[in-house]
């Protein structure tokens, strides 16, 4: 494999792609693709993770980030920062349950308010099935 600029920036390219369209890719292409230029790697794998990892989860998107993107010895190489890409990855995953978290704060917040929230609250809680090999669940 020649390591000229032009099949370098090649191999970077195609690997933004890869991550722009959810196309498989190979590992070693990913890394040779890193060692050429980090910084303009950076911004194409984080962007795909935040989009693959954003609501509503596509499932193709998931599968393809699950089998070629998660897996890979990327997530262990530290950018310009002197952070590991398994840190940035985190703190997309964090942004995210944040955001879900909030949303089911306002979805409470606001069932609270309705007039009929003491009458459900009011309810008693009541166990049918107490354990999840009962046989009425079916799991046996």
């Amino acid at each position: 494999l020649s390591k000229s600029p032009d099949t370098m920036q090649f191999i970077v390219d195609k690997m933004k792609t890869s991550f722009e369209t959810y196309a498989p890719f190979l590992e070693q292409a990913l890394l040779i693709a890193w060692n050429a230029d980090a910084e303009k790697c950076k911004p194409f794998v984080l962007s795909s993770c935040k989009k693959v990892l954003s609501a509503p989860i596509d499932s193709n998107e998931y599968d393809w980030f699950k089998q070629y993107v998660l897996p890979s010895s990327i997530w262990m190489l530290k950018t310009k920062e002197q952070r590991f890409m398994y840190e940035e990855l985190m703190t997309i995953v964090g942004d995210q349950s944040e955001n879900i978290v909030q949303s089911m704060d306002a979805v409470y917040n606001h069932l609270t308010t309705h007039t009929k929230w003491s009458d459900l609250m009011a309810i008693e809680n009541q166990t049918i099935i107490d354990r999840q090999d009962h046989s009425k669940v079916g799991l046996l």
